[in-house]
């Protein structure tokens, strides 16, 4: 049985020997079903295979390999631990407000404690346009019970309204009342002080009627002019004279700085306030020291816009920052400090908090 097996193997092994070298020599084509053609392979080494013809799936490895590797070795490399934490302190500018010009001014109100006219109030808008006409700085406000506000402008077209504690401290006078003359009869004349001779006497009466006049005598300008009554006429010594409250005598550069601003309605002397108000007579004037401002409303074209949507812009932080414009660029709101930055493009000036 054996014996039959092996001659059949050898049979056909001596069969497909005798085929290969038949199609050798013919140079015949392989067929698709030879097993010659077909090639087995695992479906590892097909996977593998198609991998490295991939370059960028092989350039993909090596990165995720070196982020791998990298995140065992790397706090070997770094100086710093992985929990430690860094604090730095410093000023952090956030831009929390700009101020735009506006041409209406807008009043805000400084002290709520403090009692204004309403009148005065609603007409800071027109004091404003006639202190630009006038270009003034200054201007004194009366409102009918008396009471006397200031209006000064500050910086930036901010004007502050303020009350003052006012002490007079003389009065100064370019003329002096030493007479009047009644156009009655003959005509009188009756002296304020030191009676004058007669010849006096006649120069006025020979020139009452021009008044509005001026005459001389013994080399001083009398003037002439109509008083309240009917009838009779005022003489004046037109000389400017000074005298103090006290009675004491002020230095000369104090008077001569009145002088110089008595068409003024204030100054400033010695780093102190004065204010010049009209006397009751014609050429007379009042001079009184400053001793305390103290600002009731702050008015003003600019209009200050949020550039946070959380941030809430309150009265106070409108009044704080229109102050802080005319003195200091820096100021506290609400124990928050904030900082006044220009912007030098459109000129606007920004609000920025500081922390």
């Amino acid at each position: 049985m054996d014996n039959k097996k092996n001659k059949l193997n050898e049979q056909l092994k001596k069969a497909e020997n005798e085929k290969k070298a038949q199609n050798t020599n013919n140079n015949s084509e392989i067929k698709l079903d030879d097993s010659q053609r077909v090639k087995v392979l695992s479906p590892g080494r097909l996977v593998l295979k198609r991998f490295i013809r991939n370059k960028l799936a092989i350039v993909g490895t090596a990165i995720l390999i070196f982020m791998f590797l990298f995140s065992f070795l790397g706090p070997f490399l770094y100086s710093y631990k992985q929990d430690q934490i860094f604090y730095k302190f410093d000023h952090l500018n956030v831009k929390y407000a700009i101020a735009n010009n506006r041409t209406e001014y807008n009043a805000f109100t400084v002290d709520s404690n403090a009692q204004i006219d309403i009148t005065v109030k609603n007409r800071i808008g027109l004091y404003i346009s006639q202190m630009k006409e006038n270009n003034e700085i200054h201007k004194t406000i009366t409102d009918d019970n008396g009471n006397e506000y200031y209006l000064d402008l500050m910086d930036n077209d901010i004007y502050t309204l303020s009350t003052y504690t006012n002490e007079k401290v003389g009065e100064y006078s370019t003329t002096t009342k030493i007479a009047e003359y009644a156009d009655i009869g003959t005509g009188t004349l009756t002296y304020v002080g030191e009676s004058m001779n007669e010849e006096f006497k006649n120069l006025i009466k020979s020139n009452y009627k021009s008044a509005p006049t001026t005459v001389e005598y013994q080399g001083k300008t009398y003037s002439i002019t109509s008083a309240s009554r009917p009838k009779t006429f005022d003489i004046s010594l037109t000389e400017e004279t000074y005298k103090s409250v006290d009675a004491t005598t002020p230095e000369q550069a104090f008077i001569d700085t009145v002088v110089a601003n008595i068409n003024n309605e204030s100054f400033i002397y010695n780093s102190q306030k004065y204010i010049i108000s009209a006397g009751g007579t014609t050429g007379s004037y009042n001079i009184y020291l400053v001793s305390d401002n103290h600002p009731v409303i702050v008015a003003t074209n600019l209009a200050i816009s949020s550039l946070s949507p959380d941030f809430i812009i309150s009265n106070d932080f409108k009044v704080s920052t229109y102050m802080a414009m005319c003195c200091e660029d820096n100021y506290t709101v609400d124990n928050t400090e904030y900082k006044i930055i220009t912007d030098s493009e459109n000129s606007n000036k920004k609000c920025h908090k500081r922390c």
